[in-house]
Formats: C-alpha cells, structure tokens, sequence
C-alpha cells in the first residue's frame, strides 16, 4: 500500500504528540479512544477488521492532512450514534448519549459526530454535495472530509478485496469520492484513493480468505455473552412487575 494508517491507539498517539496539541485535547484522545473501545468492543467491519481500528484510522488520516483537534476528535467517534453500543439497546441520537461524548472529546467535535450521524451517503447525496461543494460552510466541510478519511481508511489495506459486497459499493463511487476531494480543497486525498485502489487491485487475495456472507458491520460477541432483553421487553417486563405490586399493595 502506499502508505499505513495507525490502527492502535499508540500508533495514533505518536502521530500526535510532535503536532503541540494542547493538554486539553490530548486528554480528550485517549477519553475518546477509551469511549471508543467501550462503544465498539466485539464490533468488526465487513471485512473482518475491527471498528476500533478503522475508527483509529479515520483520525489518523485527518492527523495527515492537518486537521484540527476537534475534527481528528470527531472523526475517531464518528460511528458512535450510528452503530456504537451504549448499552440502552437503541441506535441513533439521544441527549443522553450526546452527554457521554461531550464528557469525552468536548462540545464541538460531539457537534460534528452529530452533523456527520445525519448526513446521508448515498450517490444521489455525492452527487449534490459535488455539485455545492464549493459553497458548504464550514462544518459542513469538516463533515465531509471526516467521510472521506472514513474512506481513505476502507481503502488502506485493501480490505475490501475481502468483502465483495462491500467492494461493489466502494468501486462504483470512487470517481465521485476523488472529485469530491477535489473540490473541498484537498486533492491530497482524491490521489490517495487512485493509488490505494491501484495497488489493491494490483495484489492478489486468497479465495479461502474472502468473506462471502459480510454485508454489513457486526458484532462478534465473547462466548460468555449471554442474550439480553429488548428495550421493549424490559419495558414490559417493568410494567408487569409494577402491576403485580400494585396487585399485592390493595
């Protein structure tokens, strides 16, 4: 590959500590990546490799390019309404959840983890913010280079040439990616994504090596895991607990 990512939290922190982060921001690193290692335990990509590590690599590719604190902040969190587990059975956005990452990497890159949970990426979304790319205010730049460092990571080790079905979608919407690139001011990553897709199709793979069934980002729980009730189910099970009492209590 023409370059490596960090994929560890020490690697990540070498990067860092030449760039004069402050003390601040260098305690919110390591919160974030202890959040992320909370919300993302078990958690692997399509391809096998875990979302810890594809979420260090996000931050590391922002790392690369410049980006400041609070972006490289965000971008290591920037799964966590989508797909993090944050133990109350529910996906999405919710204030308590917000609190929990405020509390780790601070206000304004949870705000950009927020924006970036809301935007869509589908072509017809590339295709529309190709052509206003140039007009996007701030955040909304850093919210698409954060996807595009989430990319440039999908890319590094060519992990999609395990996971056909994720290598479909990934083939068919680089064009648009690298354009993008382009227009956000940062032709750096465009070439990244030519150059990495270049060499991985360049290497061969092992066919007893590809995933067939991985769609999708899962988890792979610890054989001690036991199943738990749904939200819904615990709902019920309370207000059945509490109509019993209320039986007892006449």
């Amino acid at each position: 590959m023409p370059r490596e990512l960090a994929q560890t939290n020490l690697q990540l922190y070498d990067e860092v500590a030449p760039l004069g982060w402050s003390e601040t921001d260098l305690v919110r690193l390591r919160d974030g990546y202890d959040l992320v290692c909370e919300l993302f335990s078990g958690m692997v990509r399509p391809t096998g490799k875990t979302f810890v590590a594809h979420l260090v690599g996000t931050a590391s590719a922002l790392v690369r390019i410049g980006e400041r604190p609070a972006v490289v902040l965000a971008g290591l969190l920037h799964a966590a309404y989508t797909l993090g587990e944050f133990g109350d059975g529910t996906r999405g956005e919710s204030e308590p959840k917000r609190r929990v990452v405020t509390a780790a990497v601070g206000p304004e890159a949870e705000w950009l983890v927020s924006r970036y949970t809301r935007l869509r990426w589908a072509p017809e979304v590339v295709s529309g913010l190709l052509e206003r790319a140039t007009d996007l205010d701030a955040e909304a730049r850093d919210v698409v280079v954060m996807r595009l460092a989430n990319e440039v990571d999908e890319w590094v080790d060519g992990g999609h040439r395990y996971a056909p079905a994720a290598a479909t979608n990934m083939q068919s919407s680089l064009d648009a990616l690298v354009s993008l690139a382009e227009r956000v001011g940062l032709p750096e990553l465009g070439r990244e994504l030519r150059a990495l897709d270049a060499s991985a199709n360049a290497a061969e793979v092992p066919v007893v090596l590809v995933g067939v069934n991985r769609g999708g980002s899962h988890a792979i729980p610890p054989r001690s895991h036991r199943p738990r009730l749904t939200l819904r189910a615990r709902r019920q099970l309370g207000r059945r607990r509490r109509q019993i009492l209320a039986f007892f209590r006449r």
